[in-house]
């Protein structure tokens, strides 16, 4: 027996959303894959936050460049160089691995247009983050900042760096127009690879108010999923219920 599917609404950039109840508010929450991982993120009490406030989760491994089509790892960059304002182009250009901070300012951009609920139909090049790391501003990378050696101090379980930013539109004067972010990275390593999940959640008007809200996020591979759904399947034919850590 096949498992229902559930057709949810759209925006009209569309958008998947799920619609308020007489209850509670449209819940906020984001999803986004690429092999070998699936991720959700969502606010676990969406009553409790501003109506203004926006979530977008991408995630991102470092693929290799194929060297069949490009000479190095800069000649691949630049094929995208267009959708980037001129500072995060320069913090690319500058880095000592290109190709990981390029993906890596590719998945804020990414997560950014995705919290907006306007996805590609946005430009890249339209709007720009500033990030708040001192590193960044004196020639290291955002990448150098994520994967520098931490102390024992500074090490946590989850291992979730935050990050503050600005984000603006490009060539506007107007400083209204910039708006605080939260950026959250979540390491994914896989099998010999490595990658990124990256959350973009705000504006924030009140910078301590949005780190205390609490977020639930899941990250499964892909193969977890389908053995997820089989199980799933199987249960339901048998007319049994079970717990599993993904349901």
């Amino acid at each position: 027996m096949d498992l229902p599917v559930v057709d949810l609404p759209r925006t009209e950039y569309g958008k998947p959303f799920i619609p308020p109840t007489d209850d509670s508010d449209a819940p906020l929450f984001s999803v986004s894959h690429q092999f070998p991982f699936v991720g959700i993120c969502r606010i676990l009490d969406a009553n409790d936050i501003p109506q203004n406030l926006r979530l977008g989760m991408d995630i991102v491994m470092f693929d290799e460049i194929n060297s069949r089509l490009y000479s190095s790892e800069m000649d691949f960059c630049r094929v995208f160089q267009r959708s980037f304002a001129p500072g995060e182009w320069s913090c690319i250009e500058r880095a000592q691995y290109p190709l990981q901070e390029f993906y890596l300012r590719w998945a804020i951009k990414e997560a950014y247009t995705k919290a907006l609920g306007k996805g590609m139909s946005l430009k890249f090049d339209s709007f720009q983050t500033k990030l708040d790391v001192a590193a960044c501003r004196y020639g290291w990378s955002l990448w150098d900042h994520l994967e520098r050696p931490r102390t024992p101090s500074s090490q946590t379980n989850e291992e979730v760096h935050r990050l503050w930013g600005t984000i603006s539109k490009v060539n506007s004067v107007d400083t209204t127009e910039s708006e605080r972010w939260l950026l959250m990275f979540i390491p994914l390593p896989s099998c010999g690879k490595n990658g990124y999940a990256c959350i973009c959640f705000g504006p924030a008007e009140n910078e301590k108010a949005l780190c205390e809200t609490s977020l639930s996020r899941l990250d499964t591979t892909l193969s977890e999923l389908i053995q997820f759904h089989v199980a799933a399947r199987e249960t339901e034919k048998n007319g049994t219920v079970t717990n599993d850590k993904c349901a």
